[in-house]
């Protein structure tokens, strides 16, 4: 005997899905800003180690600059500032935190783990 009634597919759920997307985004940065640094450490030769960081917002999106590197003390202009060409080993971080950052990030976990449960 089959069973009837609304809730009789349940017992015999079939289902597909998928998950299709597409996107992509580009961005043109040129970063032209002033930063404070601090001395993090005096090498033997007398170069500094100098490290700086500036949070700024564009567009609804957090950006973090970190700027480290080593400075040679003739290279300290008389006002007390390097420019950045000036710094040896240079590293740049830009860090994001907004609307792009969070349009690649995985969906939450409760959602994806409806997705695997539910038959449609």
């Amino acid at each position: 005997m089959k069973a009837a009634g609304p809730l009789s597919n349940l017992a015999n759920a079939s289902g597909d899905q998928s998950l299709t997307g597409e996107g992509s985004t580009s961005r043109d940065v040129v970063i032209s800003t002033t930063l404070t640094a601090r001395v993090a450490a005096v090498m033997p030769n007398g170069a500094l180690i100098v490290e700086a960081a500036k949070e700024i917002e564009i567009n609804s999106e957090r950006q973090i600059i970190i700027v480290r590197g080593i400075v040679r003390p003739a290279d300290i202009a008389g006002d007390n500032t390097v420019r950045s060409d000036r710094l040896g080993q240079l590293e740049v971080k830009v860090n994001g935190k907004g609307v792009v950052g969070d349009a690649i990030r995985r969906p939450f976990i409760l959602y994806r783990i409806l997705l695997g449960l539910l038959p449609f």
